[in-house]
């Protein structure tokens, strides 16, 4: 039998938060810009009533740049945050704690 994708890869989980407001970031999505190996999409990923996210399925090994969108607020351009998984390992689950949405770098240790 092979392995499970879930033992594979890297989930990353955290909270975003809005930076003006100092409140949850409620309904964004989240979606992956660039890698240092490439493209790399990921499914939909949306923040909970709490601001809460879970990306599953991440390659242990590169630095994803994300951006956030807010459907809400269209006039308004997205930010964008790191996640470094250059020290994950795959099966890893990572807690990322509060990413705020502006100029946020969060780095898995």
């Amino acid at each position: 039998m092979g392995q499970s994708l879930d033992s594979l890869a890297v989930t990353v989980k955290g909270r975003l938060i809005e930076t003006e407001a100092d409140q949850p970031a409620t309904g964004y999505r989240l979606y992956c810009r660039s890698t240092k190996q490439g493209p790399f999409r990921i499914e939909d990923t949306n923040t909970d009533l709490t601001g809460r996210f879970e990306i599953k399925g991440l390659l242990a090994g590169n630095v994803f740049q994300m951006e956030t969108w807010n459907p809400q607020d269209l006039d308004r351009e997205g930010t964008r945050f790191t996640i470094d998984l250059t020290k994950a390992k795959p099966g890893d689950v990572i807690e990322l704690g509060d990413v705020t949405v502006k100029n946020a770098k969060s780095t898995a240790k």
